[in-house]
């Protein structure tokens, strides 16, 4: 919808988007940020080069797991690329995805799974060099932030070497970590259906929080269906009324909440728990929280 962007043009930057979903680049062109309803490709770059120049500065943010062709990709940033511009690429981190548990990030939207190391072999193979890298934990379950330029124009930094060094001592080459992971995840979420089917036997009444892609992941891997969740609470309007994929939970809103009598809320968009837990207690909600990743929790 163009708000990245806007912050960029308020510096005084010219700026230019490029978003395949037509509401979003109509949406952000109408706020004066000029934005093409394609997909990112080489003959689009060639476009961009002719009509703005080559841009200092191309990002992408939680855009690249989402592509099919990534070598394609990259291939058409190099091809924009100014000489001494910077290529700004946002992921979530597979480190923290398995040592997490985070399983349910995995859904048909996400094609790739990034470390720096893969992304590193990827942008170099297109005469591109990782020199940064910032880790922001806590932004969608674990976030890379990498930053690249034309080979040979900058120096990596201690942060590149450090990242590198961390994923060889996790083992991210190891297939034994992945079978573990995959392991640790069906443990999880058998102990998950063990606790819900058993307070709802007990005559306790659950529901859930956050119709989300990764909430339909989870629901579905686990077994659990509306019988033992019903429904689930969702802040988007557009979703009250319909129903989750294969479970089958009627989706409502938060103002539902407090005359519901609901026990326990199952917190399927777990990476925006305090935001959350913050605004079910607004709505009068006075019940327990069960948090699913990395490990079964119950709390107040």
């Amino acid at each position: 919808d163009g708000l990245l962007l806007s912050c960029f043009r308020s510096l005084g930057m010219q700026v230019f988007g490029v978003d395949p979903a037509r509401n979003l680049a109509t949406e952000a062109t109408a706020r004066g940020i000029p934005t093409v309803a394609e997909y990112w490709s080489p003959a689009l770059a060639a476009e961009v080069i002719e009509r703005y120049g080559r841009p200092m500065t191309i990002t992408a943010q939680n855009v690249l797991g989402h592509v099919d062709d990534v070598h394609e990709f990259v291939r058409a940033v190099e091809i924009a690329l100014a000489p001494r511009g910077i290529f700004i690429v946002e992921v979530p981190y597979v480190i923290d995805f398995i040592d997490r548990n985070e399983f349910d990030t995995a859904y048909h939207e996400h094609l790739s799974y990034f470390g720096l190391h893969p992304m590193r072999e990827l942008l170099h193979a297109h005469n591109l060099d990782v020199f940064d890298v910032d880790h922001f934990p806590d932004i969608h379950g674990g976030t890379i932030r990498v930053f690249a330029c034309r080979a040979g124009t900058r120096q990596a930094s201690d942060r590149v070497t450090a990242t590198l060094a961390r994923e060889r001592a996790f083992g991210m080459t190891d297939s034994g970590v992945y079978v573990a992971f995959g392991e640790r995840v069906r443990r999880n979420m058998t102990e998950l259906a063990h606790l819900l089917k058993g307070l709802r036997s007990q005559g306790k009444r659950i529901w859930a929080y956050g119709a989300s892609a990764k909430g339909n992941t989870l629901m579905n891997f686990s077994g659990m269906k509306a019988d033992t969740i019903p429904a689930v609470v969702d802040d988007n309007p557009k979703k009250w009324g319909l129903f989750t994929p294969g479970a089958r939970m009627r989706i409502v809103g938060p103002s539902e909440l407090a005359a519901a009598g609901v026990d326990h809320l199952l917190l399927l968009a777990w990476n925006f728990e305090s935001e959350i837990v913050r605004r079910s207690r607004a709505a009068g909600y006075r019940g327990s929280y069960v948090r699913p990743v990395p490990a079964v929790a119950v709390f107040d």
